[in-house]
C-alpha cells in the first residue's frame, strides 16, 4: 500500500507545474495501470476456468463415448447369448446393427484421447479386443451355432466368451479410471491456478481501491463494484455455480468484460444443457430399446413357437381329419397374429416418416362405424355391442381407408381390455360443423400415471403383464391418421370404470349426393 501511495505523490510531484489537466491524467494513468493489473489477473482467472470447462466437457465426453460403448458390448453380448440359445435369424439383425454401431462408437472415443497418449493406447487396445471378440470369437461361434448348437453351448465356447468380455469390459473400467483421475488433477490444478489468479486479482483491487480514494471515492463506485461482481461471480462458476450474470454498466471496458463474462457463461450453461438433454436421450433410447426387445421377443416369438409347433406335429404324426384341420386353423389364426405383429411396425414406419398419405373423398362415418361395429359384433358371445348413429349419416371429407383402420382401432382396443360380456357403446353425432365419434368400454380404465403416453409408439401400460396381445402402435397410428385429417383425438378414462376414446373431424356441409374428386394429402 505504502509502495502505491509512493507512486501516486510521485505523479502528483512530476505535474505539480502542469495544467489540472496533466495532473489529472498523471493520477489516471497510475490508477489505469491499477486497473490493468486486476483486469489482467481476473482475464487469467476466466481463461483457466474456461481451460477446466473445457477439459470437464471432453471428459464427459468421453465417459459418454466409453458408456455407449459399454452398453453396445453389453448388447452385442446378450444378443450373441440369446441367438445361441434360441438360433432365431431376426436376431441377427441386432447383432449386425450392434457392431456397426460399435465400430463407429469407438472410432469417436480415439480422436478424445488423442491429447492423452496412456489413454489413447487404452482406447486403441479396448477397439482391438472389442474387434477381437466380434471377430475372433462371435463371429464364428454363431457359425458354429448355426451348424452344431451343442458345441456352442458348450462349457470351453461359454468360457472363452466370459473370458473375452471380461477382457473387454477390465479395458473399459480402466479406460474410464484413467480419465477420471486425469480430469481430477486437471480440475484441481485449474481449481488452484483460478484462485490463485482470484486473490492476486482481489490484491489488485484492494490497491486500486486505494488510490482511486485518493483520486476521487465516487470512481471508485464506478469501478471497483463491478470488478467485484466479476471476481464473485467468477468463483460461484468455479465452484459449480453457472447462473450469475453481471449487468453490463459501468466505463466502456468493464461494459466489455461484463458482456463477455455473461457470454461465456451463457456458453456453458448451454453446453451443459446440450450434455444433460443427450444424457436424457441416451436413457430414453435405452428404454425404447429394451420395450421394443419386450414386444418383439413376446409378441413375435409366441406365434411363431405355437406354428412351429403345430406345424412339427402335422409333419411328424399321422393325424385324423377333424385333428388336422384343428392344427390348420391354429397355423392360421398364430400366422394371423404374427402377420398383424408385420403390419403394425410397418405403420410404425409410417409415423416415423411422416408418410401417411391420403386419399380424400366425401364419405359417411356413420357407415363405416356400423360395418365396424357388425365385424366387431361377430364374434359370439363376447361383448354387447351398442351403437347410436343419426339415419342421415355422418358426412366428412376423408380417406375412408385410413378412418376405417382408426374405427378398427379403438373397437379392437376396447374389445381387448373389457371383459367378455360387457358392454362397447359405439356413438357418432354431428354439432356446430364437427363431427364426433366416441367409442366406450367397461372395462379396467387407464391409470393416471400411464394416461399422458396412451398415444407413445410401443406404450402398452400395464397390458403386458396382463397377458393382452398387441405392440402398442394401434393408437399412436390412429392420432397421426386423424390429425393428417385436420382433426384431434383423446379420450378419458377413470381406472376400475373404464375408457372412452374420441375423435373429431371437420363435418362437409355438401349434399349427399355430392362427391369430389380424389386428392392425396400428406
Amino acid at each position: 500500500m505504502g509502495r502505491v501511495r509512493g507512486k501516486l505523490r510521485t505523479a502528483t510531484d512530476a505535474a505539480a507545474g502542469a495544467p489540472i489537466v496533466v495532473r489529472i491524467m498523471a493520477l489516471f494513468g497510475v490508477v489505469a495501470v491499477l486497473l490493468a493489473v486486476a483486469f489482467a489477473f481476473v482475464l487469467v482467472a476466466l481463461t483457466d476456468l474456461r481451460s477446466a470447462t473445457d477439459e470437464q466437457v471432453r471428459a464427459r465426453r468421453v465417459t459418454t463415448a466409453t458408456i455407449r460403448v459399454e452398453q453396445l458390448v453389453g448388447s452385442l453380448e446378450q444378443t450373441l447369448r440369446n441367438f445361441i440359445l434360441t438360433r432365431n435369424s431376426q436376431i441377427l439383425r441386432s447383432w449386425n446393427r450392434d457392431r456397426a454401431q460399435l465400430a463407429v462408437a469407438t472410432r469417436k472415443l480415439q480422436p478424445l484421447l488423442a491429447a492423452q497418449p496412456a489413454l489413447a493406447a487404452q482406447a486403441d487396445a479396448l477397439a482391438a479386443d472389442t474387434d477381437s471378440y466380434i471377430t475372433d470369437y462371435g463371429t464364428p461361434l454363431i457359425a458354429i451355432a448355426k451348424e452344431n448348437p451343442a458345441a456352442a453351448l458348450s462349457p470351453v465356447a461359454t468360457s472363452e466368451g466370459v473370458l473375452r468380455i471380461g477382457q473387454v469390459r477390465t479395458e473399459l473400467t480402466r479406460l474410464l479410471a484413467g480419465e477420471d483421475e486425469i480430469a481430477a488433477q486437471s480440475a484441481s490444478s485449474a481449481r488452484d491456478r483460478a484462485d490463485e489468479a482470484v486473490a492476486a486479482a482481489a490484491a489488485a483491487l484492494v490497491a486500486t481501491a486505494l488510490a482511486l480514494a485518493f483520486v476521487y471515492v465516487s470512481f471508485v463506485r464506478a469501478v471497483a463494484r463491478p470488478v467485484r461482481d466479476v471476481a464473485s461471480a467468477a468463483t460461484r462458476i468455479a465452484a459449480g455455480d453457472l447462473s450469475p450474470r453481471i449487468p453490463p454498466t459501468g466505463p466502456l471496458d468493464i461494459r466489455k468484460l461484463n458482456v463477455a463474462f455473461n457470454t461465456m457463461a451463457t456458453s456453458l450453461a448451454r453446453e451443459r444443457r446440450r450434455l444433460e438433454a443427450q444424457n436424457e436421450e441416451l436413457r430414453q433410447s435405452e428404454r425404447a430399446k429394451t420395450e421394443l426387445i419386450t414386444i418383439v421377443s413376446h409378441e413375435i416369438r409366441t406365434p411363431l413357437s405355437s406354428i412351429l409347433g403345430y406345424a412339427r406335429l402335422m409333419l411328424t404324426r399321422t393325424l385324423d381329419h377333424t385333428t388336422r384341420t384343428k392344427y390348420a386353423g391354429v397355423i392360421d389364426e398364430q400366422g394371423r397374429r404374427l402377420q398383424g405383429v408385420v403390419d403394425a411396425f410397418l405403420s410404425s414406419g409410417e409415423i416415423d416418416s411422416a408418410r401417411v398419405v391420403l386419399n380424400l373423398t366425401r364419405l359417411d362415418l356413420a357407415t363405416i362405424l356400423r360395418e365396424e361395429a357388425q365385424l366387431a359384433a361377430a364374434d359370439p358371445g363376447t361383448h354387447d355391442l351398442v351403437i347410436d348413429v343419426p339415419a342421415e349419416g355422418l358426412y366428412v371429407v376423408g380417406d375412408a381407408g385410413r378412418l376405417t383402420q382408426v374405427v378398427s382401432n379403438l373397437l379392437t382396443n376396447a374389445a381387448k381390455y373389457s371383459p367378455a360380456g360387457s358392454r362397447i357403446s359405439v356413438s357418432g353425432f354431428r354439432e356446430d360443423g364437427i363431427v364426433r365419434v366416441a367409442i366406450s368400454d367397461e372395462g379396467a380404465g387407464i391409470r393416471h400415471e400411464h394416461q399422458p403416453r396412451v398415444f407413445t409408439k410401443f406404450f402398452r401400460g400395464d397390458a403386458f403383464e396382463s397377458g393382452v396381445p398387441g405392440v402398442g402402435l394401434g393408437l399412436a397410428l390412429s392420432r397421426e391418421i386423424v390429425e393428417a385429417h385436420g382433426g384431434r383425438i383423446g379420450f378419458s378414462s377413470e381406472e376400475g370404470r373404464g375408457s372412452t376414446f374420441w375423435f373429431e373431424l371437420n363435418a362437409d356441409a355438401g349434399r349427399a349426393d355430392e362427391t369430389p374428386a380424389a386428392t392425396q394429402r400428406n
